[in-house]
């Protein structure tokens, strides 16, 4: 039988092998260790053949004995739906297999791929890149994409040296490359959309929100209410009934990542994505033939004329403008919408960079405002229909609008109306000073208008247009800039009676929850800090006045948080007054602060802060233990702890903070710290959403790194050290003495690196427990900003370039090659 002949004899063998069974993964080792551990020719001249579609002329010709591929396809996604009417041990069960499961088998299985420099195939999901459902499925998901990525950074890119320029001293610090950089293992994530799988078109499956809902407590279904549930089961079920049949397109991109010369980092895969009815990227991806109607809206007409300094301008000045601007916008927006919507089309509407920052008197500006406001709740409304509104900003453009005669005009004849005291406070020279500004800005006025038209057609055609369009240098450089700048005001305006607020916070004993906890204390704050032992609890007193109070709190003991729930009920489940002058009907952004300013009773704010890192080192040194450890605390804890006190912030309109890191945005090394702080945002982002609708804030602070407990270099060495005593011989021989030397002297000038001043993080905290208006995100510190953050948004075989300058070389490393 010729060469050729062999690329076709295929050998499928089978093994029963449960996920979330540490034996079973054993046993499947052991199994799988015999069929592959000398398998192939190691000498010779010849062609293998073992290593799947096309891999034996391009990758192996002499295949090296081991596996060559791992995929890692077991999941489940039931138990799902609100947070709130789920439990710690729905969040368990998936993550058991989802993300703990995964971990388990790969640890198990990477020797014998590493041997083979062989490729693992972790399926994902695409709701591990956004959270668009509750419960533990997307944070297993989001858990997966960190956990591969940490592997993937040391087995896929070649060794990069040193750039000159470091000073040699800090060279000598730097480890040159990441884990496993060189052991020539690929690393590809699978990220599928909707498919009509058992996992979603199951009998089970469908009946699953069902029996969700009917264990739900009789409060939390009292607050969401039967019309909430019916709509929300008809949803889901119309979300499984549109699911993709064509499976292929999953498992021809997993063929791909084990077959292909050069495999990808990430495959996405599906003809449209996740959410209920028509999503996002629907029109493009679904709808490539569209459906009769109006495709394109775009509002361009607009006046500026009548504008001066608004005490010139009388009533019917600002209702002209408005009237054109807006009002007719928003009619013709109406009339129209119909057929957009039944061609599942686009709307465009000019606004203005000023309606971002305002710079001048009359109804311009705040037409403008209207607009932005306007069409981004369209978009909201729309987006289950299929339909894009784009918003196009342009800077300064000479068109009729910005005509200097024509402002002159203007000025004057307003002018000419003004009252002889409103003249004399102003003065000639304001109106002289003011023309003369008017013709300067007309000068400096861009004339290339396609700059906006251009913006206008890549909205219409682009398959995946923005939300926004900033059309000129001065918009981009100098306006869109100054509006991201915080004001003063709204800094610094907080929510009344912080005197009868409660605060609980967990994680108190030392680091970010002591700070805060004396921080809030001295605002007058009622704080409710959770504490681990009781040494640090009476630290805490000690330093703190007479409204403190503490409570012994483990987050990862179910009794424990049911303890400090009544606890906490006991002192502030009938605080407040209920009564009195309050603002508003309490409904929608901003009401906890304008429409309760007599705070109803309940929990004001929670701050899940308890966390742990250690054990974190490269993934192979650790174990399915190793990573459950860090996830019952960092995540599990802080979901059971969240799903425990919710009912006591909802009554309140209070707010949640979960201190996450910027490690949950872009993951750096290996461990359980990672992948736990990927699911601390996915779970905080399905938990922002539903809640919204009850006046509770949900924000997330993203540390980088500070001198905490958490990152002693003592600490953290000597758990590295206990970790690589315990590796077998064969891996400590892979890796080398070196790599954990070099190691042990990364984390030692990280820790040197890291900042000091904590009170940037609780300054943080602070902000989005008592701001009338706090942020979903808070990112602290330099390098979380200017390093990390960056990072996570570029593609990854940049990401991957930039890491490996971070990690020693193993003793066995060698230049990777496909």
């Amino acid at each position: 039988m010729g060469p050729w002949l062999w690329l076709w004899l295929v050998v499928v063998l089978t093994v029963l092998l449960d996920v979330t069974s540490s034996a079973s993964i054993a046993a499947a080792t052991a199994w799988v260790r015999e069929r592959v551990g000398d398998q192939g020719r190691t000498g010779g001249h010849g062609w293998g053949w073992g290593h799947g579609k096309g891999s034996v002329a391009l990758c192996h010709p002499i295949p090296s004995p081991g596996l060559w591929g791992l995929v890692n396809n077991a999941g489940i996604f039931h138990p799902v739906g609100p947070n709130e009417w789920l439990s710690k041990d729905d969040f368990v069960k998936v993550l058991n297999v989802n993300l703990v499961g995964l971990v388990e088998v790969t640890l198990s299985f990477l020797p014998l791929v590493r041997r083979a420099r062989g490729r693992v195939v972790n399926v994902a999901s695409m709701v591990g890149r956004i959270a668009l459902v509750g419960g533990g499925y997307c944070p297993s998901k989001y858990g997966v994409e960190a956990f591969s990525d940490s592997l993937r950074y040391p087995q896929s890119q070649p060794p990069v040296p040193l750039p000159a320029p470091i000073p040699a001293a800090l060279r000598s610090l730097l480890p040159s490359r990441r884990e496993l950089l060189d052991f020539g293992v690929k690393v590809s994530i699978v990220e599928p959309g909707c498919f009509g799988t058992d996992i979603l078109a199951s009998a089970e499956a469908k009946q699953s929100i069902v029996r969700v809902w009917d264990r739900a407590p009789s409060q939390v279904k009292q607050e969401y209410g039967q019309q909430y549930f019916q709509a929300y089961n008809s949803n889901f079920q119309h979300f499984i009934t549109t699911a993709n049949p064509k499976l292929s397109l999953v498992t021809n991109a997993m063929e791909h990542a084990l077959t292909a010369e050069y495999p990808r980092t990430r495959y996405g895969t599906g003809g449209h994505g996740w959410g209920w009815g028509h999503g996002k990227g629907s029109v493009a991806l679904c709808h490539p033939i569209p459906s009769p109607g109006l495709w394109g809206l775009v509002n361009n007409a607009g006046i500026a004329i009548p504008t001066a300094p608004n005490e010139w301008l009388s009533k019917d000045d600002f209702v002209k403008v408005l009237n054109v601007n807006l009002v007719g916008l928003v009619e013709v927006t109406l009339s129209f919408l119909p057929l957009v919507r039944r061609a599942r089309g686009r709307v465009v509407n000019v606004a203005s960079v000023m309606g971002r920052i305002a710079f001048f008197g009359g109804g311009y500006c705040p037409s403008k405002y209207g607009v932005e406001a306007f069409s981004d709740s369209l978009r909201l409304e729309m987006r289950h229909f299929g339909v894009k509104v784009s918003i196009i900003e342009p800077g300064y453009f000479k068109t009729a609008i910005t005509s200097a005669e024509n402002l002159e005009k203007c000025f004057l004849s307003t002018w000419e109306k003004v009252s002889d005291e409103t003249k004399a406070g102003y003065g000639e020279d304001y109106l002289k000073d003011f023309l003369a500004g008017a013709k300067k800005m007309h000068k400096r006025c861009n004339s290339n208008l396609s700059l906006v038209t251009d913006c206008m057609e890549h909205a219409l055609t682009s398959r995946y247009p923005r939300a926004r369009y900033s059309a000129g240098w001065d918009a981009k450089l100098l306006y869109i800039p100054l509006s991201y700048l915080p004001s003063a005001l709204a800094d610094r305006q907080t929510v009344p009676g912080l005197s009868e607020k409660f605060v609980l916070i967990t994680g108190c004993d030392s680091g970010f929850g002591s700070l805060l906890a004396r921080q809030l204390d001295a605002r007058g704050l009622r704080v409710l800090a959770g504490c681990l032992t009781e040494p640090g609890a009476a630290t805490l007193r000690a330093a703190t006045s007479q409204r403190l109070q503490t409570i012994l709190l483990d987050v990862t003991s179910s009794a424990s948080i049911a303890a400090a729930t009544a606890w906490v009920r006991e002192r502030v489940g009938d605080q407040g007054r209920t009564g009195g002058h309050g603002w508003g009907w309490g409904h929608g952004k901003g009401s906890v602060a304008l429409c309760h300013p007599i705070p109803s009773p309940g929990l004001w704010g929670l701050v899940n802060n308890a966390g742990i890192a250690i054990p974190s080192a490269p993934n192979e040194w650790l174990s399915k233990d190793d990573f459950v450890k860090v996830l019952n605390v960092n995540l599990v804890g802080l979901i059971e702890v969240t799903l425990s006190f919710l009912p006591l912030v909802r009554r309140a309109r209070g707010r949640v903070v979960n201190v996450a890191s910027v490690m949950g945005r872009i993951a750096f090394f290996g461990g359980g710290y990672c992948p736990s702080k990927y699911g601390v945002e996915a779970f905080s982002d399905t938990l922002r959403r539903e809640m919204h609708p009850f006046g509770v804030q949900i924000s997330i602070i993203e540390p980088g790194g500070f001198q905490t407990g958490m990152t002693d270099p003592a600490v953290l060495v000597k758990a590295l050290q206990h970790l690589w005593e315990r590796l077998p011989a064969e891996t400590q021989a892979a890796y080398g003495p070196h790599y954990l030397e070099t190691y042990a002297r990364y984390m030692a000038l990280l820790h040197r690196l890291s900042s000091s001043r904590l009170c940037i993080v609780t300054d943080c905290m602070e902000h989005a427990l008592l701001a009338r208006c706090p942020r979903s995100r808070y990112t602290a510190g330099w390098d979380a900003r200017l390093t990390f953050l960056p990072l996570s948004y570029c593609p990854a075989w940049l990401s991957d370039t930039i890491s490996a300058f971070f990690l020693p070389i193993p003793a066995r490393g060698t230049p990777a090659r496909p």
